[in-house]
């Protein structure tokens, strides 16, 4: 096997970890197809790579039914930790906890809503954890950035991966949320 083919059996296996994976499998096997077809690759390389590809899409579904069960795991346990918590000054407290993404395609679409019942004005809409600066109380903005630790940390305990992106943990008044609210 030359440098060319070893090249692009690592990128093939490399496309197999990509969101965009079937396309550019299917664009490699193409190529290595046409390769063949004029003689200037061997059989081998359409082979492998076609076993690689399949075995790709099959750890691939898999890994997103893996990521499914611990997103709804995490979720279910920061229901019963989490929901009924007040800050210590006791203004606010955890009312419901609401979540979505397509964690099966990838786990960066994971969005967790951690909805407050108290005050609506003291809460920005859609808090997320860079957006923490923007609540003037800072007994609640600790209290949620504790919050936000702790849900994490839970996602962390279920089997969610250090290398996935982190999901998404935001918090929103439960006075202001609706099921339109966030489209």
């Amino acid at each position: 096997m030359n440098r060319i083919e070893s090249f692009l059996l690592r990128v093939w296996w490399g496309c197999l970890s990509q969101p965009n994976q079937i396309l550019l499998a299917s664009v490699l096997i193409a190529a290595a197809w046409l390769g063949v077809a004029k003689g200037g690759w061997p059989l081998e390389v359409l082979g492998c790579g076609a076993v690689l590809t399949v075995a790709g899409l099959g750890f691939s579904y898999f890994a997103g039914k893996q990521r499914l069960a611990i997103a709804t795991r995490s979720v279910a346990e920061i229901q019963t930790r989490l929901v009924g918590k007040t800050v210590p000054h006791g203004d606010f407290r955890v009312g419901s906890v609401l979540w979505y993404g397509a964690v099966d395609i990838s786990p960066a679409h994971c969005v967790v809503w951690l909805l407050l019942r108290g005050d609506a004005a003291q809460v920005p809409p859609y808090t997320q954890v860079e957006r923490l600066n923007l609540v003037t109380d800072e007994t609640l903005r600790e209290w949620l950035a504790t919050l936000h630790t702790d849900a994490s940390a839970i996602f962390r305990a279920n089997g969610w991966r250090r290398w996935w992106p982190a999901p998404r943990i935001g918090f929103e008044s439960e006075s202001r949320a609706s099921w339109d609210h966030f489209r």
